[in-house]
Protein backbone atom coordinates (compact mmCIF):
# COMPACT_ATOMS: atom_id res chain seq x y z
CA UNK A 1 0.00 0.00 0.00
CA UNK A 2 1.30 3.68 -1.37
CA UNK A 3 0.94 6.27 0.94
CA UNK A 4 -0.30 9.28 -0.72
CA UNK A 5 0.08 11.89 1.76
CA UNK A 6 2.42 11.56 4.76
CA UNK A 7 0.64 12.62 7.63
CA UNK A 8 2.02 15.68 9.47
CA UNK A 9 1.68 15.80 13.42
CA UNK A 10 -0.44 19.62 14.73
CA UNK A 11 2.51 20.79 16.39
CA UNK A 12 4.60 20.54 13.83
CA UNK A 13 6.20 23.64 12.17
CA UNK A 14 4.80 22.30 8.81
CA UNK A 15 1.55 21.49 9.79
CA UNK A 16 -0.21 24.65 8.85
CA UNK A 17 2.11 24.61 5.60
CA UNK A 18 0.81 21.04 4.81
CA UNK A 19 -3.08 22.16 5.32
CA UNK A 20 -2.41 24.91 2.81
CA UNK A 21 -0.59 22.23 0.42
CA UNK A 22 -3.74 20.75 -0.07
CA UNK A 23 -6.22 21.91 -2.52
CA UNK A 24 -9.51 20.81 -1.50
CA UNK A 25 -11.56 22.21 1.66
CA UNK A 26 -12.82 18.94 2.25
CA UNK A 27 -9.02 17.18 2.18
CA UNK A 28 -8.00 20.01 4.81
CA UNK A 29 -11.01 19.05 7.01
CA UNK A 30 -10.76 15.98 6.30
CA UNK A 31 -6.51 16.67 7.57
CA UNK A 32 -6.89 18.73 10.91
CA UNK A 33 -9.92 16.00 11.83
CA UNK A 34 -7.24 13.01 11.77
CA UNK A 35 -4.34 15.37 12.86
CA UNK A 36 -7.13 16.51 15.84
CA UNK A 37 -7.73 12.27 16.52
CA UNK A 38 -4.33 11.15 16.38
CA UNK A 39 -3.09 13.89 18.72
CA UNK A 40 -6.37 13.10 21.09
CA UNK A 41 -5.74 9.55 21.27
CA UNK A 42 -1.60 9.48 21.69
CA UNK A 43 -1.67 12.43 23.94
CA UNK A 44 -4.77 11.66 26.17
CA UNK A 45 -2.84 10.11 29.38
CA UNK A 46 -0.63 13.29 29.64
CA UNK A 47 -3.57 15.45 30.56
CA UNK A 48 -7.24 13.36 30.40
CA UNK A 49 -9.26 16.84 31.10
CA UNK A 50 -8.12 18.59 27.86
CA UNK A 51 -7.62 16.01 25.51
CA UNK A 52 -11.27 14.83 26.38
CA UNK A 53 -12.66 17.84 26.34
CA UNK A 54 -11.06 18.19 22.55
CA UNK A 55 -12.64 15.10 22.08
CA UNK A 56 -15.82 15.81 22.64
CA UNK A 57 -15.66 19.21 21.00
CA UNK A 58 -14.40 17.42 17.83
CA UNK A 59 -16.94 14.80 17.97
CA UNK A 60 -20.05 17.73 17.96
CA UNK A 61 -18.13 19.13 15.23
CA UNK A 62 -18.47 16.26 12.96
CA UNK A 63 -22.19 15.73 14.10
CA UNK A 64 -23.26 19.17 13.18
CA UNK A 65 -21.21 18.67 9.62
CA UNK A 66 -23.19 15.37 9.31
CA UNK A 67 -26.41 16.60 10.05
CA UNK A 68 -25.76 19.35 8.05
CA UNK A 69 -26.83 22.25 10.66
CA UNK A 70 -23.11 23.52 9.93
CA UNK A 71 -21.20 23.63 6.67
CA UNK A 72 -18.01 22.99 5.47
CA UNK A 73 -16.36 26.67 5.69
CA UNK A 74 -17.79 26.67 9.46
CA UNK A 75 -16.12 22.86 9.93
CA UNK A 76 -12.81 23.91 8.63
CA UNK A 77 -13.16 27.09 10.86
CA UNK A 78 -14.19 25.13 14.04
CA UNK A 79 -11.24 22.36 13.66
CA UNK A 80 -8.70 25.27 13.41
CA UNK A 81 -10.06 26.48 16.93
CA UNK A 82 -9.11 22.97 17.83
CA UNK A 83 -5.58 23.16 16.57
CA UNK A 84 -5.34 26.44 17.94
CA UNK A 85 -5.95 25.17 21.32
CA UNK A 86 -3.52 22.45 21.09
CA UNK A 87 -0.89 24.50 19.81
CA UNK A 88 -1.37 27.02 22.56
CA UNK A 89 -1.40 24.80 25.73
CA UNK A 90 2.19 25.45 26.67
CA UNK A 91 1.41 29.25 26.23
CA UNK A 92 -1.64 28.88 28.49
CA UNK A 93 0.31 26.69 31.13
CA UNK A 94 2.84 29.70 30.79
CA UNK A 95 0.74 32.48 31.35
CA UNK A 96 -0.53 30.46 34.26
CA UNK A 97 2.78 30.33 35.80
CA UNK A 98 2.76 26.28 35.28
CA UNK A 99 4.11 23.71 32.91
CA UNK A 100 2.02 21.66 31.05
CA UNK A 101 2.86 18.80 33.31
CA UNK A 102 1.70 21.01 36.05
CA UNK A 103 -1.20 22.15 33.80
CA UNK A 104 -2.54 18.36 33.85
CA UNK A 105 -2.58 18.45 37.58
CA UNK A 106 -4.65 21.64 37.60
CA UNK A 107 -6.95 20.44 34.87
CA UNK A 108 -7.70 17.43 36.58
CA UNK A 109 -8.29 19.54 40.44
CA UNK A 110 -10.57 22.39 38.95
CA UNK A 111 -12.51 19.61 36.72
CA UNK A 112 -13.07 17.53 40.21
CA UNK A 113 -13.30 20.01 42.54
CA UNK A 114 -15.10 23.37 40.41
CA UNK A 115 -18.43 22.51 42.36
CA UNK A 116 -17.41 22.06 46.00
CA UNK A 117 -14.24 24.03 46.13
CA UNK A 118 -15.25 28.11 45.49
CA UNK A 119 -11.72 29.27 43.91
CA UNK A 120 -10.48 31.35 41.23
CA UNK A 121 -7.44 30.06 38.85
CA UNK A 122 -5.10 31.67 41.06
CA UNK A 123 -6.24 29.25 44.14
CA UNK A 124 -6.19 26.34 42.00
CA UNK A 125 -2.66 27.13 40.99
CA UNK A 126 -1.33 27.56 44.45
CA UNK A 127 -3.94 24.01 45.21
CA UNK A 128 -1.51 22.30 42.33
CA UNK A 129 1.62 23.74 43.99
CA UNK A 130 0.68 22.63 47.05
CA UNK A 131 -0.16 19.02 46.21
CA UNK A 132 3.60 18.72 43.63
CA UNK A 133 5.62 19.61 46.54
CA UNK A 134 3.89 17.18 49.25
CA UNK A 135 4.87 14.64 47.11
CA UNK A 136 8.12 15.47 45.85
CA UNK A 137 9.74 13.26 48.26
CA UNK A 138 8.47 10.09 47.18
CA UNK A 139 8.49 11.18 43.29
CA UNK A 140 12.04 11.70 44.03
CA UNK A 141 12.67 8.07 44.64
CA UNK A 142 13.97 6.29 41.40
CA UNK A 143 11.22 3.86 40.42
CA UNK A 144 8.19 4.81 43.32
CA UNK A 145 5.83 4.08 40.68
CA UNK A 146 6.80 0.64 40.86
CA UNK A 147 6.35 0.82 44.92
CA UNK A 148 2.88 0.65 46.49
CA UNK A 149 4.01 2.37 49.85
CA UNK A 150 5.20 5.47 47.66
CA UNK A 151 2.09 5.33 45.74
CA UNK A 152 -0.21 4.83 48.82
CA UNK A 153 1.76 8.06 50.60
CA UNK A 154 1.09 10.24 47.46
CA UNK A 155 -2.27 9.64 47.78
CA UNK A 156 -2.13 10.17 51.53
CA UNK A 157 -0.50 13.35 51.09
CA UNK A 158 -2.97 14.44 48.62
CA UNK A 159 -5.56 13.74 50.68
CA UNK A 160 -4.13 15.43 53.33
CA UNK A 161 -3.59 18.59 51.17
CA UNK A 162 -7.51 18.79 50.45
CA UNK A 163 -8.35 18.51 54.06
CA UNK A 164 -6.31 21.28 55.14
CA UNK A 165 -7.96 23.27 52.74
CA UNK A 166 -11.55 22.52 53.89
CA UNK A 167 -12.61 21.09 50.68
CA UNK A 168 -15.47 19.27 51.34
CA UNK A 169 -14.89 15.25 50.28
CA UNK A 170 -18.23 14.94 48.84
CA UNK A 171 -19.16 11.68 47.11
CA UNK A 172 -15.80 11.05 48.40
CA UNK A 173 -13.89 12.76 45.29
CA UNK A 174 -10.90 12.60 47.93
CA UNK A 175 -9.95 9.01 46.69
CA UNK A 176 -10.83 9.65 42.80
CA UNK A 177 -8.48 13.04 42.70
CA UNK A 178 -6.01 11.05 44.70
CA UNK A 179 -5.75 8.46 41.84
CA UNK A 180 -6.38 10.45 39.32
CA UNK A 181 -3.24 12.79 40.71
CA UNK A 182 -1.09 9.58 41.08
CA UNK A 183 -1.57 8.44 37.41
CA UNK A 184 -0.91 11.79 36.15
CA UNK A 185 2.75 11.88 38.64
CA UNK A 186 3.13 8.27 36.99
CA UNK A 187 3.28 9.69 33.53
CA UNK A 188 4.78 12.78 33.91
CA UNK A 189 7.13 12.55 36.80
CA UNK A 190 8.15 8.87 36.32
CA UNK A 191 11.71 7.89 37.25
CA UNK A 192 13.70 5.13 34.54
Amino acid sequence: MKVLIEPVPILSDRFQQALEELKEDTSKASEMEHAIKHETIVKFEEDPVFYQSLKEKLEIIIEDYTQNRIDLAEKIKQLQMIVHEIRDRPNIARQMGLNPSELALYNTLNENLEEIYQADERQFVQLTYEILESVDSQTSIIDWQYKPDLQRQIRRNTKNILLEKGIENRNKIYDKIAKNIEELLKVHFSSY
